[in-house]
């Protein structure tokens, strides 16, 4: 922390807030742009997201729109999805909305999902820049072997994608998935040299088929049963 809590406490008071987040700064001092604060992520930017396009462009308007891009992090305001690494809740909103989903485990969209669902029971989210921390990240993830942690990344993504679009969105994600699974899997073997990117990505696909017949989000604690 560089700062204290007060003007998360703060801009928690106000009404009809449920949640407050603060800026988040990485090593140098600079704020974390695109990763602070997002929009809700539209089937389109999660297809983009499996298709790596918006790490190929970055400032596709896609992407630009999906994490903000064009939002001044100096400003205080309401957004959308700020990062769950610095956010302060409210009890209230927290137990009206039931916390977060246990079946993003262990983890990717719980904190995308719990604040979609927050806005969706009628309450606000506050950016106070006023507030700062720093942000190393990826100590957890750096945890996760990588085959567990591209299929949990992916099931979180799908599991996300059903709990929140239409069929026609979902149909997008799924397609996205499968294409961008097909890629990574070619593209891995050619650099690994190994047939491991093959058995990991079409685990993936299989689960993301067997999710669209279905057409169920599926049962918590589900998606980590596909990496061990």
């Amino acid at each position: 922390m560089q700062t204290g809590l007060e003007e998360l406490a703060a801009a928690c008071g106000d009404p009809g807030v449920g949640a407050a987040a603060g800026k988040l700064t990485g090593s140098e001092g600079r704020p974390q742009t695109g990763f602070s604060i997002r929009r809700f992520p539209t089937p389109l930017a999660l297809s983009f997201e499996a298709l790596g396009l918006n790490r190929i462009w970055r400032g596709n308007p896609v992407n630009r729109r999906y994490r903000c891009l064009d939002v001044n992090l100096d400003a205080p305001a309401d957004v959308e999805q700020p990062a769950g690494a610095f956010l302060m809740i409210r009890r209230q909103a927290w137990q009206a909305v039931g916390g977060f989903d246990e079946g993003f485990y262990p983890i990717w969209f719980e904190d995308v999902d719990f604040l979609k669902r927050m806005h969706s029971a009628g309450f606000r989210v506050r950016y106070a820049p006023g507030a700062i921390a720093g942000h190393g990240g990826g100590h957890s993830v750096g945890r996760i072997p990588w085959e567990s942690r591209e299929v949990c990344w992916y099931g979180s993504l799908m599991r996300y994608s059903f709990k929140h679009f239409r069929f026609t969105g979902r149909v997008l994600v799924w397609a996205a998935v499968v294409t961008g699974c097909v890629l990574r899997a070619v593209f891995g073997v050619l650099r690994q040299r190994r047939l491991s990117p093959l058995a990991v990505y079409g685990r993936v696909i299989s689960f993301a088929c067997l999710r669209l017949v279905s057409g169920r989000i599926g049962e918590a604690g589900g998606t980590p049963a596909l990496a061990r």
